[in-house]
């Protein structure tokens, strides 16, 4: 049997669950509603006044945790404090890129965690 991955027109628009967790240098977050493959290679962060001050490297680096396939884990720099809100960048099993700024606009997870709505997908 061979199987192969096909587009999904999905027409909601990609979701990211917040989960801050041991301390201050390690954050969570689940993503939700992935269209086109479905399936993500990559979560980047930046602080958006970074990019604001002309970096558009995204630097913050997400990955994925145990076998749970919509959660990523990302860690912070110790020390540096974190600037809110936070852009974030997808990048799918088929090596598209989509970039969303000022989406990440709290690191608080409250009981089941903060969603917020990129209002985009592939």
């Amino acid at each position: 049997t061979t199987y192969r991955r096909v587009n999904c027109d999905f027409q909601g628009d990609i979701k990211i669950r917040s989960a801050w967790f041991s301390g201050f240098e390690v954050y969570g977050l689940q993503v939700y509603d992935v269209a086109g493959y479905g399936a993500l290679d990559s979560v980047k962060l930046r602080q958006a006044s970074d990019r604001e001050s002309g970096q558009m490297e995204f630097d913050i680096h997400c990955n994925k945790s145990g076998a749970a396939t919509s959660y990523w884990r990302c860690d912070f720099q110790e020390g540096k404090p974190i600037q809110l809100p936070l852009d974030v960048l997808f990048t799918d099993s088929a090596q598209r890129k989509l970039e969303v700024n000022n989406v990440i606009t709290t690191l608080a997870s409250g009981l089941g965690g903060l969603t917020f709505n990129t209002g985009k997908n592939f």
